[in-house]
């Protein structure tokens, strides 16, 4: 035996002699890191109770706004810190709507004061 066909044969096996290869897959499996970071965690949870705490706050902040604007621009920028929050949830539209509905609040009431 040459090195010349040494070197075309199949490369050397290491390891046992009595160990079977194993089993090929047949795709490898898709996941997702933020799923597995919201499973692992209670963010999940907390981001959805934002989420349902910045739509209770919602109607705090429009009575503010007619009774107490500077009140109510305090209550609208508890509820858009909220909505920041429940953007890391599933329901990131929600929250995103939340979010712009505090802002205007809170523009508006800030308006008011001046």
């Amino acid at each position: 035996m040459t090195n010349d066909t040494a070197e075309t044969s199949e490369p050397i096996r290491r390891g046992s002699p009595f160990a079977t290869d194993p089993p090929m897959m047949a795709s490898a499996a898709v996941i997702n890191p933020e799923d597995v970071y919201f499973q692992a965690t209670p963010l999940r949870y907390t981001a959805m109770g934002a989420v349902a705490a910045s739509a209770m706050v919602l109607f705090f902040a429009a009575a503010a706004a007619w009774w107490f604007p500077t009140g109510g621009a305090m209550i609208a920028g508890l509820g858009c810190m909220l909505s920041i929050a429940g953007l890391y949830s599933h329901r990131r539209k929600t929250a995103a709507a939340l979010l712009a509905i505090h802002l205007m609040l809170f523009m508006l009431c800030f308006s008011q004061t001046m």
